[in-house]
């Protein structure tokens, strides 16, 4: 069956729009359709314009695209956040039906900002994980921008996730032109369908200028063919303590069989005729 999966992205609040990703698994063999609708969190409708609706995926398309618009609130704010949620599907199930929209506050201009890059768990179905690098002040408070070109180098590195056979290998450079806040990595997975455990690789900054690179690194988790974002491994069972411990312990020998012994049986008697009478 076809699933239909979106992620969470980060914007920045001059971007005037989020550009919402909804993906099918696979070409839709017929017409698909689902629900959508955006609900306050931190952010709320004077930080963009709610929406809702239904997606339709003719047969054979895999993607569509919810645009959000976004207002620019002119005063410094902590980083805001809202959801996108998908229901009632029809031919097709839902993978991962809800996101987080987070917007980067721009309105703290520093001469020397630093940048930060945030872990990521990805499903290898949906095909990408997406690092989020962005632009702040020294303690990662809120979001800011520049008066300067920022720019900064990154590249891919193996972890236990492999090139070539878990994802591509990515490199290149970044750009902040000044009131930018938040870019975007995309590296592409592959999804081997294979039965596999949680891997993972990373993404390294370097190479900065115009500003501080704060976290030079971060790690992609990826979950293979699972369709959820739970990183943790299957639990081994029994566990190790358990496991031990019933090794250690000897169960009691079972009790030695006992059987009565009957008597003999006595022999029968021969039956005397009885004379006949009359």
């Amino acid at each position: 069956m076809v699933t239909i999966n979106v992620k969470d992205i980060v914007v920045g609040e001059s971007d005037s729009y989020a550009d919402i990703v909804v993906s099918l698994s696979a070409p839709a063999p017929s017409l698909v359709t689902v629900n959508y609708t955006t609900a306050n969190g931190t952010a709320n409708s004077n930080d963009y314009e709610p929406a809702s609706g239904t997606l339709n995926y003719a047969i054979g398309e895999t993607t569509k695209v919810v645009r959000v618009e976004l207002s620019e609130y002119q005063g410094v704010e902590p980083l805001e956040s809202f959801r996108f949620n998908l229901s009632s599907p029809t031919n097709a199930v839902i993978g991962q039906g809800s996101t987080t929209v987070s917007i980067v506050d721009d309105d703290t201009v520093l001469d020397t900002p630093s940048i930060f890059v945030s872990d990521v768990v990805a499903d290898e179905m949906v095909g990408t994980a997406s690092f989020v690098v962005r632009l702040g002040d020294t303690q990662d408070k809120q979001g800011s921008s520049s008066n300067s070109i920022v720019t900064v180098d990154y590249t891919t590195a193996d972890g236990t996730a492999i090139t070539g056979s878990d994802y591509l290998a990515s490199s290149g450079t970044l750009i902040f032109a000044p009131g930018d806040s938040v870019k975007t990595v995309v590296v592409d997975l592959v999804d081997d369908n294979l039965t596999e455990l949680a891997e993972n690789f990373r993404l390294n900054l370097s190479n900065a200028t115009n500003a501080v690179i704060a976290t030079p690194s971060a790690s992609a988790t990826i979950i293979a063919n699972t369709g959820v974002t739970d990183t943790t491994a299957p639990p081994e069972w029994p566990p190790a303590a358990i496991s031990s411990s019933l090794s250690a312990r000897r169960l009691p020998a079972a009790p030695a069989a006992s059987f009565s012994r009957l008597p003999p049986a006595r022999p029968s008697k021969p039956s005397t005729p009885r004379p006949a009478t009359g």
